[in-house]
């Protein structure tokens, strides 16, 4: 591709992506099935719009294994500098994984999770990008939100989440993003059909999955949070998260203690040979002080 005009770049993302080029949030969660472009747009955004559109930021690019960033993130990267002609104005280190924008000083700094005190001494992060989020656990999303911090005039700063709805691995972010919504936060759910460059047989292949597996056409085609049955102790329930608790019958609260995993407190009914069970607890680093103090204000 020709070298490319930054005012022309929005119409390079996809339509149903492009308002979010402009969205501020901290929190911009991105949860869909296969073939949605929702990694390709964080990608657009937070490797190329905002490195050239800002002076002197860093950016933040994660997965869980450093390895596997090298071959994903890191790839795409080196791939849209070539596609969109900018190969001239950067500077890449393939050893370090990092790159340098020269007109703006903006920087690209790609670093696994797995190195955890090489991600605390990381400071001046403008935004962040989590690729394959439903990899990370929840303190390696507290440690890359304390990263992004300090004052910069005309800067925001925005943590991108990417995952596909694989219960149990991605259940944490829906407790958090879906469930408690935390201040400053926009969700976009996405499917293939937000994808206007998607090839159409690929949207076949996305679409026959509805005769050949239920989970991954839950997953994959629709973009809901679904259970795999491979890896669910019972199988014979139905998520349901609006439904009602019954009005009566026997009722009781179930709690698995934890620290480093989750204090995970359930919500019991049973009716009809039926049980209800509803999550009002799904947190980690709690010590024993802070979830009696929890349970006082939930009224356990």
């Amino acid at each position: 591709m020709t070298q490319i005009k930054m005012d022309q770049f929005p119409s390079l993302v996809c339509e149903a992506y492009r308002s979010l080029l402009w969205d501020t949030s901290r929190h911009l969660v991105l949860c869909g099935g296969a073939g949605s472009g929702k990694s390709q747009f964080a990608a657009q955004k937070t490797m190329i719009y905002r490195p050239l559109t800002e002076q002197g930021t860093r950016y933040l690019i994660t997965r869980k294994v450093a390895r596997t960033l090298r071959h994903s993130s890191f790839a795409l990267a080196l791939q849209l500098i070539e596609d969109y002609g900018l190969s001239k104005f950067t500077r890449v280190n393939k050893s370090d994984m990092t790159i340098e924008f020269l007109a703006t000083g903006s920087q690209l700094l790609f670093v696994g999770l797995d190195d955890p005190e090489k991600l605390k001494s990381i400071t001046n992060i403008t935004a962040a990008f989590c690729e394959e989020a439903s990899e990370m656990t929840p303190t390696d999303a507290d440690q890359i939100n304390l990263r992004l911090r300090g004052k910069h005039r005309g800067r925001y700063y925005q943590i991108i989440y990417c995952f596909n709805p694989v219960l149990p691995q991605a259940e944490w972010l829906r407790q958090r993003f879906f469930v408690e919504r935390p201040a400053l936060t926009r969700v976009m759910k996405s499917t293939y059909k937000h994808n206007e460059y998607l090839d159409a047989e690929y949207k076949q292949v996305l679409e026959g999955l509805a005769q050949q597996n239920k989970q991954l056409y839950q997953v994959y085609t629709l973009g809901n949070f679904y259970h795999d049955d491979s890896t669910r102790v019972f199988t014979c329930l139905s998520i349901r998260p609006d439904a009602a608790m019954p009005s009566d019958g026997v009722c009781y609260y179930g709690l698995d203690f934890g620290y480093n995993n989750p204090n995970a407190l359930a919500f019991c009914c049973e009716q009809d040979s039926v049980l209800y069970c509803r999550q009002i607890l799904y947190r980690s680093q709690m010590t024993v002080e802070d979830l009696i103090a929890e349970l006082r204000g939930l009224k356990v």
